[in-house]
């Protein structure tokens, strides 16, 4: 989530939902992800525009945190998996060694 929306919504739902699991799973929770560009609304948008809309959009913020390691993606709802995409692909360039994703809800 880009800081401009976290600072209008005021929470990271995906962060909760890690928080919970790690703690069921007794597995540490990194925030490593850091989406650089301001998007438009992924739900305002075709399946193609939100491919395009991404592009580029995250970074990793400590590679040392992930560098040669499995990686639990997780996310809140997954509509056309771009988001996905483009976070699993940010953390495979940062140095995960394997990325596996986890959604809450999956969006039709």
């Amino acid at each position: 989530m880009h800081r401009s929306r976290l600072k209008e919504r005021e929470f990271n739902q995906s962060l909760i939902i890690a928080d919970k699991i790690a703690k069921d799973l007794g597995l540490p929770v990194s925030n490593t992800l850091e989406k650089t560009k301001k998007t438009r609304y992924q739900n305002e948008l075709s399946k193609s525009e939100r491919l395009m809309n991404l592009k580029g959009a995250f970074k990793v913020c400590d590679s040392a945190g992930i560098c040669g390691k499995n990686v639990l993606l997780i996310d809140d709802v997954m509509t056309t998996g771009a988001t996905l995409s483009e976070c699993a692909l940010a953390l495979l360039s940062g140095g995960a060694k394997k990325v596996t994703c986890f959604t809450l809800a999956r969006g039709i």
